[in-house]
């Protein structure tokens, strides 16, 4: 009671009663507006928010036993969804709310690379239950998330790739390259710690081959990281070997859903461009596409403590352990250098079993349509 009663002074607290929606999204769907209309969506925020009506209305009908399923099941029978889903996949709680509230269709959405953490917990809560983790459907990124899945959620899965990265069209581009485009992932100074010492390099590398360098940040502007970062670089004296580009989620706030859409990042993945990470979701994305990409992840690939790690050898067509200078400007000249055809066979090979590319969503349109969404 006492952990409840200090999540509700955190709390941001809503006093209107919920409206009846057709979808709910249970703790994020990032840009399902972008495929869904608002008018058919509400959303249940479990990290940050409380419905004091529903509150209410649980202590009223259930008194505190149980509090925390009885605000669900009142809260979800408020809305009356047809369907309920969910884009953070790696949450158990999702995967219990058929037994607090069975009416809806449940329906997860692969959000990012699976690791072994999920896996873990799947395993610590199978040691303690004897329900089963339940979903009607399950959409995920490739083959190895069934394989792995499979033995932990009892769902109907589809194959069908990253949601958001299906919901831009894969452009005609400039087969000649222009740019060399490194996915940052550090949020902090731990982070860039692993991937300073390559950027360094990589951008010597893009002066030398004769390509524009862009260095893809993950924070957003005027961090104190941010800040850090260039410092970094200016003691170097790279600053103006390269250019940033960051991500500025303000800008397209409150903003309509085509701007929001023409300006969203994921249009880089356009680019005629080679594309750089050390295992980066949004990298995986870029060659779901049939971009050039190449990782050096930090211990395995695609990702540390990948569920399928195992599979796949220290480097391959598109990955490489070696931090070689030498080693990785080959590997530069080698991706650039594929045709067409040689490129989409090897990530038929190498990658199609970790992340596909469905323009449009339709396995999931086709789905929501059965429910009448």
């Amino acid at each position: 009671m006492i952990d409840y009663f200090k999540y509700g002074l955190k709390s941001k607290w809503i006093i209107s009663k919920p409206s009846k929606k057709d979808v709910l999204i249970y703790d994020g769907l990032p840009k399902i507006d972008f495929l869904l209309k608002k008018q058919k969506i509400a959303y249940f925020d479990k990290r940050n928010s409380v419905n004091l009506f529903v509150l209410f209305k649980t202590f009223l009908n259930d008194g505190f036993k149980n509090i925390k399923e009885n605000y669900i099941k009142n809260y979800f029978n408020l809305v009356s969804p047809k369907v309920v889903m969910t884009g953070i996949d790696n949450n158990l709680s999702f995967f219990k709310l058929k037994y607090i509230y069975n009416k809806p269709k449940y329906v997860c959405v692969q959000g990012s690379l699976r690791d072994k953490f999920f896996i873990n917990q799947c395993q610590k809560y199978y040691r303690d239950n004897n329900k089963k983790l339940f979903a009607d459907y399950f959409f995920i990124y490739g083959k190895n998330d069934l394989i792995k899945l499979k033995k932990y959620i009892s769902t109907k899965f589809v194959v069908s790739g990253s949601f958001r990265n299906n919901l831009f069209k894969k452009k005609v581009k400039n087969r000649k390259l222009k740019e060399m485009i490194f996915i940052s992932q550090a949020s902090n100074k731990y982070f860039f710690n692993q991937e300073k010492k390559l950027v360094s390099k990589l951008i010597k590398i893009s002066n030398k081959l004769n390509l524009k360098f862009l260095y893809f940040l993950k924070n957003e502007k005027d961090s104190k990281f941010l800040h850090h970062i260039k410092d970094y670089f200016k003691k170097l004296k790279l600053e103006d070997k390269f250019e940033y580009f960051i991500r500025d989620a303000k800008m397209l706030k409150n903003k309509s859903l085509s701007f929001q859409k023409k300006k969203d990042h994921y249009n880089i993945l356009n680019k005629s461009a080679i594309f750089l990470s050390l295992s980066s979701t949004f990298a995986f994305e870029a060659v779901s596409r049939k971009q050039k990409v190449i990782f050096f992840p930090v211990n395995n690939f695609p990702t540390t403590n990948y569920i399928f790690f195992e599979k796949y050898a220290k480097s391959g067509p598109f990955w490489l352990s070696s931090k070689s200078s030498r080693k990785i400007e080959a590997k530069i000249k080698n991706v650039i250098n594929m045709n067409d055809n040689e490129l989409s066979k090897l990530i038929k090979k190498y990658i199609s079993d970790i992340i596909v590319f469905s323009y449009g969503n339709k396995d999931l349109l086709k789905t929501l349509k059965k429910f009448k969404i």
